[in-house]
């Protein structure tokens, strides 16, 4: 064959390799009614919630560097780099550039299917070096020019195996797994003591891209390096002693300057997170599900059950590896060991405590079983060991043999499991296994025929497979673009905050992270790098947000009138029309619209009553309220905020005394908030819980239900919840009672007024509500009015305000304040600098940043750079200088060997 002829049929069998799974997927995606068939785009769970704000975020600051390492957007303001380094480094994601924010759900589908296509490639040219490579071992070699079609099958079944038709809207993840298949590539050319370049820098990518599934392939590495060395020496007699010489230092090696090379992004990316709460490790022998319900798992169309790992990988994987452990040309040492690193592997997702090693010894928050493609990598791998060895070339008896072994294996596991393992499925997959082997068995007489019939049970396989279990039909893409156009164009209204720094609210929301999706300051938020330390905060200073299941912090119609102007919110953008909630949850027009990703996070207050606070905008359903007694970032105040963190997240407590010390410390107020006294009232309905107030002091009143500690729900028991409060028999808003909740205004009562509440709920969750009794407070709106503007009027002066960095001058007559306050979390990564000499950053009101100022005339400036970077950079320096050297020697002693 010539090369040119041989180059041109490489090229082929790739773009089959790509293209195959694709169009199978096109046709899920048509069955469906998904973009680019239907209205609807993959756009689910985390994807919808968080994902596809990240990706706006990094569309709208992408020529910014200073935008990706902070963002004033997540949450009060946080290091974004621990978001970017673990979801946004894909160099796919330039795709997305190339789209308006309006479209992002169309263009990520796009870059779905084409990460699928990649799957398939890469898994391709790992099997035609696996191909090579086997072929110096096996001492029968007629079969080692392995089928082209073949190839691209398993290709394909890799590219749609379960665990990527589940979870392929983690796309940060398929980035790594994409990978896998060169890293074992690498792997296998370091075992053959050629150049170890591919896994090097293979490996380099796959912890770059995600550090998270890259040290689960890591870990595979050194699992398939050992059944690597068992496998060769019994196939070519040679010892462990003699293989390990030869490549185990060049692997140590190679894979300590990969891990070096992505500390740049592996180190401070670490460091973002690590105060994210998790359990400490104990291993644990408990089992996590039975090991025979593992088996169910390999029949294609089995529903997706999240307590198991999804290992298929099409049914064409599966009659392999029936084939390659009956073959007699496989010796029986070489299928004991494979059996036996299978059942290391199967083991490892079934005890407790193994299945934590490989989440980075942890249980990861819902998706769980992420490590479970490298098991049907393995099985892909075994698939392609039995056509290698020629042993699909198969007989009548193995035949029968095997067809008897599937059939009875499957009746019992049928019988065992009646719910997962149907009468159809059963059937279904019977036909697929029959319609395989009977294809191996006429291989050689009908290549072409069997050829075809293969090729055909493969797409019908993957197709009912990835039919049955991607949870793909996501958000509109019509309500999509039309609310994320109607709300941008409602913040172009307000003034450009690059130059002067405040902070919005919205009344409504699609999710938690609005503000990186829409571009604006404010405090909701939603991801895994959440501080801890913000979500306290937050809580006890009255916003609605999460300790139990979610991660997130939520504006949700803002905390008291006093919290919202310390904390800059300048702004609140309100709209509680049908057309919003039709936007978001849907209507009868379009029953199946949901575009409402955080629906089941906050109260959707029906309405925005808050004191000082005059609307400025209404439009088209829209209203803007402006508070001017809003705060800037920085504040002059008393030295006496700065304090250590002393009181612990409790969403039993009376968040109003908290608010009393903090409005004490800030605005000189001795009791900012009274309380009133509430009163339980009979009442006979069901579910309804009644309560009396009679006001003592005018002013605005302001609801809090305290929540025990140890409340528990299921995943979805907040979506279900229909918790409503109403004040004299008007409905204000719902409230929620699952550990998550926050304050309410109530509105403005004149003294002697009697205020009537009412807890309405169809949930017995509440059912604890009177034994908690909900807590009412007046605020001293007038009197925190004059305080807020007075401290306005003393504040800094020339403030700048960027990711980069913030400055503002202190004049002379300031002195007395002493202090500083940035309503910031408090964050290593900020220093502080005063007439450019270094100052210490203060942890005050437990939670936010301070400085003392301790001259008459100062300029304050404050940098930030990532906790880990500087450290992370000098690793990856020095390992690229080892690489070189090491590079060096590599090709001088391979000169040598060939002289």
């Amino acid at each position: 064959m010539s090369r040119q002829h041989k180059l041109g049929s490489t090229f082929i069998r790739y773009v089959a390799a790509f293209c195959l799974p694709v169009f199978i997927m096109l046709v899920v995606f048509f069955i469906k009614g998904v973009f680019p068939f239907g209205s609807h785009a993959a756009i689910t769970s985390d994807l919808n919630n968080q994902y596809i704000s990240f990706f706006a975020y990094l569309k709208n600051h992408f020529t910014n560097i200073h935008d990706l390492l902070y963002s004033f957007s997540m949450s009060m303001g946080g290091n974004f780099f621990g978001i970017f380094a673990y979801y946004l480094l894909s160099p796919l994601n330039l795709i997305l550039l190339a789209f308006p924010v309006a479209k992002l759900p169309a263009a990520i589908t796009l870059m779905i299917l084409v990460k699928i296509g990649l799957l398939g490639c890469s898994m391709l040219c790992f099997l035609n070096y696996h191909q090579r490579n086997t072929s110096r071992s096996l001492k029968n070699k007629g079969m080692v020019q392995a089928n082209s079609l073949l190839q691209v099958c398993l290709a394909a079944s890799f590219a749609l195996m379960s665990y990527e038709v589940c979870y392929m809207t983690n796309l940060m993840w398929t980035d790594t797994i994409l990978f896998l298949p060169i890293v074992i590539l690498g792997l296998e050319k370091i075992s053959n003591q050629e150049r170890p370049y591919v896994y090097i820098f293979a490996l380099f990518f796959a912890i770059l891209l995600n550090y998270y599934i890259g040290f689960m392939v890591c870990l595979f590495v050194m699992i398939y390096y050992a059944y690597r060395l068992l496998v060769t020496k019994f196939r070519n007699n040679v010892t462990l002693r003699q293989q390990l010489r030869t490549s185990f230092f060049k692997l140590v090696i190679s894979s300590i300057i990969s891990v070096g090379l992505s500390a740049i992004v592996l180190l401070p990316g670490l460091k973002a997170v690590q105060s994210v709460k998790s359990n400490p490790y104990h291993f644990r022998l408990t089992g996590r599900f039975q090991p025979l319900d593992l088996l169910v798992q390999l029949y294609s169309g089995v529903k997706a059950n999240q307590l198991y790992p999804y290992i298929y990988g099409g049914i064409l994987v599966v009659v392999l590896c029936f084939i390659y452990f009956s073959s007699k040309k496989i010796k029986l040492p070489e299928k004991l060991t494979t059996a036996g690193f299978l059942l290391i592997l199967a083991m490892a997702q079934v005890i407790q405590g193994t299945y934590q090693i490989w989440h980075g010894f942890n249980s990861p928050n819902g998706m769980p079983n992420r490590n479970a493609f490298i098991f049907t990598f393995f099985l892909i791998v075994i698939a392609y060991d039995a056509i290698l060895s020629n042993s699909i070339k198969i007989n009548l008896k193995t035949l029968s043999n095997l067809l008897v072994v599937y059939v009875m294996g499957t009746l019992l596991l049928g019988k065992l499991n009646l719910g997962t393992l149907t009468v159809p499925l059963i059937a279904i997959n019977l036909f697929f296994f029959l319609g395989i082997i009977l294809s191996f068995y006429y291989f050689d007489h009908f290549k072409k025929t069997t050829g075809v019939t293969l090729l055909l049970l493969l797409i019908v396989d993957l197709g009912f497979n990835a039919y049955q279990n991607a949870y793909i039909n996501g958000v509109s893409i019509n309500s999509f673009s039309k609310y994320t156009n109607q709300v941008n164009h409602v913040l172009q209204q307000l003034p450009d905050n690059k130059k002067n720094f405040y902070r919005v609210g919205t009344t409504f929301e699609r999710s938690n992270d609005d503000p990186l999706l829409l571009d604006y300051y404010g405090l909701s938020d939603y991801s895994s790098a959440e501080s801890p330390d913000t979500i306290n905060l937050l809580q006890k200073l009255g916003y609605f947000q999460n300790h139990n299941w979610w991660r997130w912090t939520n504006f949700n119609n803002g905390s008291t009138f006093a919290v919202d102007s310390l904390l800059g919110i300048r702004y609140v953008i309100h709209n509680s029309s049908q057309s919003m909630r039709s936007m978001l949850y849907g209507s009868k027009a379009e029953p199946y619209v949901y575009n409402g990703a955080g629906s089941q996070l906050g109260g959707y207050n029906l309405s925005y009553n808050a004191p000082y606070n005059s609307k400025i905008y209404s439009k088209n359903g829209y209203d803007i309220y402006e508070n001017k007694y809003a705060l800037n970032l920085a504040s002059l105040v008393n030295v006496s905020v700065i304090s250590a963190n002393t009181i612990n997240r409790d969403t039993s407590a009376d968040p109003f005394i908290y608010l009393n010390r903090v409005f004490k410390n800030i605005l000189a107020i001795n009791t900012a908030y009274h309380p009133e006294s509430v009163a339980t009232a009979e009442t006979a309905i069901a579910g309804q819980h009644n309560y009396q107030v009679r006001v003592t002091k005018s002013g605005s009143l302001y609801f809090y239900l305290p929540t025990t500690n140890i409340t528990q729900t299921q995943i979805d028991g907040l979506q279900t919840l229909d918790t409503r409060l109403f004040v004299n028999g008007k409905e204000l808003s719902r409230i929620n009672m699952q550990q998550q909740n926050g304050i309410t205004y109530l509105g403005k009562f004149k003294v002697g007024q009697t205020v009537n509440l009412s807890i309405r709920t169809h949930n017995n969750v509440v059912d604890s509500i009177n034994a908690l009794k909900p807590l009412v407070y007046q605020e001293d709106s007038q009197k925190i009015a004059t305080a807020l503007a007075a401290t306005k009027k003393n504040g800094v002066s020339h403030l700048k305000v960027s990711t980069k960095q913030i400055s503002f001058d202190l004049k002379e007559n300031q002195k007395k304040y002493k202090a500083v306050l940035l309503t910031l979390p408090y964050d290593r990564g900020w220093q502080a600098f005063e007439n450019g000499r270094k100052v210490k950053l203060y942890k005050a009101l437990d939670g936010l940043m301070a400085l003392r100022a301790t001259t008459k005339n100062s300029h304050i400036l404050l940098k930030y750079t990532p906790n880990g970077l500087k450290t992370g950079l000098l690793i990856t320096g020095l390992s690229a200088i080892t690489l070189v050297v090491y590079a060096g020697f590599v090709e001088i002693r391979l000169r040598r060997k060939n002289l």
